[in-house]
């Protein structure tokens, strides 16, 4: 299932994903480039607002048929939708909001990079970097990273 709504100049796509734990467009991505992601196997619905912001419709009856389309039109602007059901659906928990497509993206860039520096290490050092990593915060972990994609040319 694929709708697309206008309001405004915004759109509003809605999709179903055959994984809960990530947004179709994400898993789309993450097919492009290479990257294998590791899913739930439960679906969901989920909708991207102007090509950019991505939300989980916790409640399936918001995906389906004519709900969604009927309360984009029951609204007099976009401004009166998203205040008044998008953000009431989200304090009720009926949607998620997950984030920007551009944030997951990049995040699925690091994960290729990451990828990329394991694959590129010998097998039998890699539990020991491993366990090394387990070691260091946060942001030493990214240094340590930083440093082998400057090695390998990975930008």
């Amino acid at each position: 299932m694929e709708t697309k709504y206008k309001i405004e100049g915004h759109t509003v796509e809605v999709r179903i994903s055959g994984t809960g734990s990530c947004d179709p467009w994400s898993q789309a991505y993450a097919d492009k480039i290479g990257v294998s992601l590791m899913c739930t196997a439960d679906m969901a619905v989920f909708m991207l607002v102007d090509d950019s912001r991505v939300f989980r419709l916790e409640d399936w009856s918001l995906g389906h048929g004519d709900a969604l389309r009927d309360a984009l039109q029951s609204f007099p602007s976009w401004d009166a939708f998203e205040r008044e059901w998008l953000q009431a659906a989200i304090k009720r928990g009926t949607v998620t909001e997950r984030g920007t497509l551009e944030e997951s993206r990049a995040h699925l860039d690091e994960a290729r990079r990451r990828e990329r520096v394991w694959k590129a290490m010998p097998q039998t050092k890699r539990r020991e970097v491993y366990e090394h990593l387990k070691t260091l915060g946060p942001e030493d972990v990214k240094d340590w990273y930083r440093e082998r994609y400057k090695a390998l040319g990975i930008e």
